[in-house]
């Protein structure tokens, strides 16, 4: 990962907290930032998958296989949201970050 990627430090230390459901129906800015913070969580899945299959290249192969399906599941989730913020952003007219999650590694 980029390493002038920062966490974001909420109110409470955390990550900002999301929307509250009423401003989530009714906002399609609030839906996309709920998007963008369920992508980065499956960022984060892959890349601890990667990490375990880098950490541990003399793991058996049924558990090598095993991460990499489920890093392939998270990546298939993290795509998905991110085409569903895109779409509604282009359904609404509402700005839509073209690199929600940061600068790609590569």
């Amino acid at each position: 990962r980029n390493q002038e990627i920062e966490l974001c430090r909420g109110l409470k230390g955390g990550s900002d907290q999301l929307p509250k459901m009423s401003r989530i129906i009714a906002s399609d800015e609030a839906k996309i930032q709920c998007l963008h913070k369920f992508a980065n969580h499956e960022l984060q899945a892959i890349e601890m998958f990667a990490w375990a299959l880098l950490r541990f290249p003399e793991a058996p192969e049924g558990l090598r296989l095993g991460l990499l399906r489920t890093l392939e599941e998270e990546q298939s989730h993290c795509r998905l949201y991110l085409q569903r913020a895109k779409s509604i952003a282009a359904a609404s007219n509402v700005s839509c970050s073209p690199n929600p999650l940061g600068p790609t590694p590569l």
